[in-house]
């Protein structure tokens, strides 16, 4: 009886798609020193939108609508063009 025996195979084509995308983060998880800034960088920017989001929406309610509703995607994409600049 080998260590194989009680591993589950995942067959070929189901892994080949896959396989850059797994490879990309295997990568990122073995350089921890990237992963922290770029998960902080990600999640950072997503907060910063939404806090700018709902800071507008408390100055004026009528003319911005909820953080998080639908109707907002345009303000958001217009929030968005006014941080690049």
């Amino acid at each position: 009886m080998t260590t194989m025996d009680g591993t589950v195979q995942v067959p070929h084509r189901l892994r080949a798609p896959f396989r850059l995308e797994r490879a990309e983060l295997l990568k990122l998880r073995k350089s921890r020193g990237v992963l922290i800034p770029l998960a902080l960088l990600t999640v950072g920017a997503i907060i910063v939108m939404y806090t700018a989001l709902e800071l507008f929406h408390l100055s004026n309610s009528t003319k911005y609508g909820p953080a998080g509703a639908r109707i907002s995607s345009k303000s958001r994409l217009r929030c968005w063009a006014r941080s690049a600049g």
